[in-house]
């Protein structure tokens, strides 16, 4: 597992990301063991090719089960931002959420919960990824297909929700004419979101990893 990272009760981590031509979520599991916190080396897997997105991630607050859209906000208790990590080849058959997004992958958490009530405006919130300082993705949080909270609503007709289960958003868009690289060794992520700050991690092959 990773050193550091917002582990709370959570033993998987429900995620929802988008597919354009479809236009409904699509769910997928991050469990707790690659949860890391900024500053770690996370790594990756050897000949496994590997891709980053930032995602706003969503704090469950209190039990929550069937929830409504308009009172999922009740729920949550604040957010983070994170990096979401995912192998590309593992993503071309049915099982692709689950293989390529739910493997032993790591997921940076941090760099600390923003309380709601605290958040001046959670929709204009700017987002975005960065290699090596190379923006490659941004967005704000308003330009999301499907809000946190109708996430958590969605999740929730399935699944009980404790606190410190997390929902994430979602990547942003790539930049035009931007492409989303695959990571090597030594590679430099990070990822912002306004009013919480950045996470980063350095990369490392798997064998650097005890």
């Amino acid at each position: 597992g990773g050193e550091g990272g917002m582990t709370g009760s959570a033993e998987s981590i429900a995620v929802v990301d988008d597919m354009e031509e479809i236009r409904v979520p699509k769910f997928y599991s991050k469990y707790i063991l690659g949860v890391y916190g900024t500053g770690s080396h996370v790594p990756i897997l050897e000949g496994a090719p590997t891709t980053v997105s930032c995602q706003l991630a969503a704090v469950i607050g209190s039990q929550c089960h069937r929830v409504q859209r308009d009172e999922a906000n009740d729920f949550i208790a604040g957010v983070c931002v994170c990096c979401d990590f995912s192998v590309q080849d593992w993503d071309t058959n049915e099982s692709k959420w689950l293989i390529a997004k739910a493997y032993d992958a790591p997921l940076l958490i941090g760099p600390a919960m923003l309380a709601m009530s605290a958040v001046q405006d959670l929709e204009s919130i700017n987002m975005h990824a960065s290699i090596n300082g190379d923006i490659i993705m941004e967005c704000v949080v308003s330009e999301m297909i499907d809000d946190l909270a109708a996430c958590l609503a969605q999740v929730s007709k399935f699944m009980t929700l404790e606190p410190g289960d997390l929902i994430l958003s979602g990547a942003p868009k790539l930049m035009p004419k931007k492409e989303n690289p695959v990571l090597q060794p030594g590679d430099v992520v990070a990822c912002y979101a306004d009013e919480i700050g950045e996470v980063s991690c350095t990369i490392v092959d798997e064998t650097a990893i005890d």
